[in-house]
C-alpha cells in the first residue's frame, strides 16, 4: 500500500482507464499525487454501449483536486500504441520535463505489430 503523496511529481499512463480496474487505478494514482494520462477508446459518455469514458474519469480526478488528461487510444491499433507516450507527454509534463516510461521500471511487451508472425498461420 502506498502512502498519500507517494507518487507526487510522477506521471502515470493508465490504459483501459474509462471503467473498471483501469479507472480505479487512475483514480488511486491521482489520489497519491501523480499526474495521470487516462487512456482508453471511449472518449465521451454515450459513445459506447458500456458506461464510462475517459472524459468522465478526468473530470472526477480534477474535481477531487488531482491532475489528469484524456488520451484517446485504441490499443488494437499499432499506430495508437506507438504514440500514447508522446501524446501523454505533450499533455502532462513532470517538473523536469520528462515523462517516466513504464519500460524504465521493467520489461515492455511487444505491440501486436512487433510480435513475430508464424509462417503459414492464418
Amino acid at each position: 500500500m502506498t502512502s498519500p503523496g507517494s507518487m507526487e511529481g510522477r506521471v502515470a499512463v493508465v490504459t483501459g482507464a474509462s471503467r473498471g480496474i483501469g479507472r480505479s487505478i487512475a483514480e488511486r494514482f491521482a489520489g497519491e499525487g501523480a499526474a495521470v494520462a487516462v487512456v482508453a477508446r471511449t472518449l465521451s459518455a454515450g459513445s459506447s454501449p458500456l458506461p464510462g469514458s475517459i472524459e468522465e474519469v478526468v473530470d472526477g480526478i480534477r474535481q477531487a483536486g488531482g491532475t489528469a488528461v484524456a488520451v484517446p487510444a485504441d490499443l488494437s491499433s499499432p499506430a495508437d500504441v506507438e504514440t500514447i507516450v508522446q501524446r501523454a507527454e505533450a499533455l502532462v509534463r513532470t517538473g523536469d520535463g520528462h515523462l517516466r516510461r513504464g519500460s524504465e521500471f521493467g520489461p515492455r511487451r511487444a505491440s501486436p505489430a512487433q510480435r513475430p508472425r508464424r509462417i503459414g498461420a492464418r
